[in-house]
């Protein structure tokens, strides 16, 4: 799919310098407008009885309109926040039979996103950088009762990357959100 959008002024984060204090401040702002260009592809394929591989890929052309902070203006052409230019994620997942009732299943998924402003400023203080997430799932059910469980492991590779952050570099200080570490664990369902 291929798409287009075109906004009226959206609300972002964007950092201003305060008047009153001169120390630098993010808040919720307006601009005046934001396009995006951009395109999805999806593939989803099960090449023998069991496998189903899939994966994606999203591309993105991002710009804002000129806006004014209390800093001054910041020229038209910015990238709109959290919109990686690329991004890819690619799932494999086998499902097989253990007993006449039991069926397991293993799975491997993998997801890329390019580097990423947080803000309309485009901070580079606080932008994201690029990563790759491996995450992994191996599971036993029982068809007939509807039980499962399933040890799960997240962030394999411990990556590392900016969720949000809070520039205040006049104080000296740049706060950074970073996502979740390496985390494994157990997972019991019953469908009924």
């Amino acid at each position: 799919s291929f798409f287009y959008y075109d906004y009226r002024d959206p609300q972002t984060f964007v950092r201003f310098i305060d008047p009153v204090t001169t120390l630098s401040v993010q808040k919720v702002g307006n601009v005046d407008s934001a396009r995006v260009f951009g395109a999805d592809i999806d593939l989803i394929l099960r090449p023998v009885t069991g496998l189903t591989v899939s994966g994606g890929l999203g591309l993105l052309d991002t710009h804002l309109s000129s806006f004014a902070t209390a800093a001054g203006t910041i020229p038209a052409g910015n990238r709109l926040p959290n919109a990686p230019s690329t991004s890819f994620s690619a799932k494999a997942r086998y499902d097989f039979g253990v007993t006449g009732r039991l069926r397991g299943s293993v799975q491997g998924d993998a997801r890329y996103a390019s580097a990423a402003f947080k803000d309309a400023s485009n901070d580079p203080l606080i932008a994201s950088k690029s990563y790759w997430l491996l995450n992994a799932r191996v599971s036993l059910a029982d068809e007939k009762s509807g039980w499962e469980i399933a040890l799960w492991g997240r962030n394999l590779t411990k990556e590392r990357y900016v969720v949000q952050g809070v520039d205040l570099a006049t104080l000296g200080i740049v706060n950074r959100i970073y996502n979740a570490p390496r985390t494994y664990g157990v997972e019991v369902s019953f469908r009924y």
